[in-house]
Parts: structure tokens; C-alpha cells; sequence
């Protein structure tokens, strides 16, 4: 199942991707259930690990009905693409990702998938 996430950046001055688009496979829905289990098992917010799993696009502006990536068209969007430090967060009902711009202190974060999505 491939999903397709709206990326929100926490500098409004700065560029970054857009667009997130992950696979979301068999390893990794067993994966994210796990890690459900283990919320809730342990009573916490939420558990992080680093997971490289998304690829980062920008937002195909031409269809704003929907959310549709498209490859960065020039190198200033492309450095706005490269991302560091990505982690899949997990809480007991759903589950995002986030990181940083590369070589920036911008953060980012994935809209998130509720975990009903993928039982």
C-alpha cells in the first residue's frame, strides 16, 4: 500500500519537502503494530526509531484538489528534499515521521496514519 503525506516544516521562511510518499509493506506494518503494542504495554505517549522508509518530494501545485508530489526541479528544491535524522514516531493510534532538512535545524513532520488504516 503506497500512501501519499502532506510534510509540514516548522520554519515558515525555510524550504523543504512537501510531499512524503511511503511504501507501506508487510516489515513495516508488523513493525508499527509492535510498536503500538509496545505504547500502550508501557503506558507512554509514544516510541521513536530511526526509519528511513518515506521519500520526499515536492507538491505538484497544478493539482491542489490533491496532495501529488513531483521531482524537484532545480537544485535549490532538491537541497530542500534532502532530509536527516527521519524517524517513525508511534503513539497507540497512529503513526508519522519526522527529521530535519539536511544540514539545517528545520524540522519537519508527515501527517500522520491512523493505525486503523493498516490492520
Amino acid at each position: 500500500m503506497k500512501k501519499v503525506l502532506k510534510v509540514r516544516i516548522s520554519n515558515e521562511f525555510a524550504e523543504g519537502p512537501e510531499v512524503a510518499v511511503v511504501e507501506i509493506d508487510d516489515h513495516l506494518r508488523s513493525r508499527v503494530r509492535q510498536l503500538a503494542s509496545a505504547v500502550k504495554s508501557l503506558n507512554v505517549y509514544a516510541i521513536r526509531e530511526f526509519n528511513g522508509y518515506p521519500e520526499f518530494f515536492m507538491q505538484d501545485h497544478e493539482h491542489e484538489e490533491s496532495v501529488t508530489p513531483r521531482p524537484p526541479e532545480d537544485g535549490f528544491e532538491e537541497m530542500a528534499c534532502r532530509v536527516e535524522c527521519v524517524t517513525l514516531n508511534v503513539t497507540d493510534s497512529d503513526f508519522y515521521w519526522t527529521g530535519y532538512v539536511k544540514h539545517t535545524d528545520v524540522r519537519f513532520e508527515t501527517d500522520s496514519i491512523p493505525l486503523e488504516e493498516i490492520e
